[in-house]
């Protein structure tokens, strides 16, 4: 397989199980909203950062195609400007994030010394840069005239969102260790 195949494979991979991921949190969280249709715990956050940190460009691709597609059909619909902008702050914040560890911390391939305190901090940055980013683009748009109040929402939710992510992920790896001989 071409390095250009995979590189398609793992993009397209990426679009069809976030699309699909972020369709199943609107669902479940379509009740725990804050104003301007922020919720309290976005979980596609969690997915996001860690998507980026697993795949890099490739998931920055995938996530923007799959961000532009969400925002186009379920929170702004037919509106394409909105749906590019905002898809490329959602895909772009998580890549902030994962350029920044990278740089910092010299994550190797694998995430291999991805510790928990490395970890930590790139899931605060991550939350604080999709914050400034979307949430202050939302309130803009929404015109609810209430940035800091939108970018606490924002940062809440993504925080919790990817921690609860991240976590669970960690911990589902760790029992599988153990159940493995």
């Amino acid at each position: 397989m071409t390095d250009l195949s995979f590189h398609l494979r793992v993009t397209l991979g990426i679009f069809v199980g976030y699309t699909a991921f972020v369709a199943l949190n609107a669902y479940l969280a379509g009740y725990g909203q804050f104003s301007g249709g922020v919720v309290l715990v976005y979980l596609p956050a969690g997915l996001r950062l860690l998507l980026t940190l697993l795949f890099g460009w490739d998931a920055l691709a995938g996530l923007l195609l799959s961000s532009v597609a969400a925002i186009y059909y379920f929170h702004f619909p037919f509106d394409l400007d909105r749906a590019l902008v905002g898809g490329m702050l959602t895909a772009i914040a998580p890549y902030i994030a994962y350029l920044a560890a990278r740089r910092v911390f010299r994550i190797e391939p694998e995430l291999r010394n991805l510790d928990a305190r490395k970890l930590l901090f790139c899931v605060v940055l991550y939350a604080l840069v999709n914050a400034l980013l979307l949430g202050l683009w939302v309130d803009h748009v929404m015109k609810l005239g209430q940035p800091a109040t939108t970018v606490r929402q924002v940062f809440v939710a993504d925080l919790l969102g990817t921690l609860i992510v991240v976590y669970a992920l960690k911990i589902l790896l760790s029992l599988r260790r153990r159940a493995a001989p």
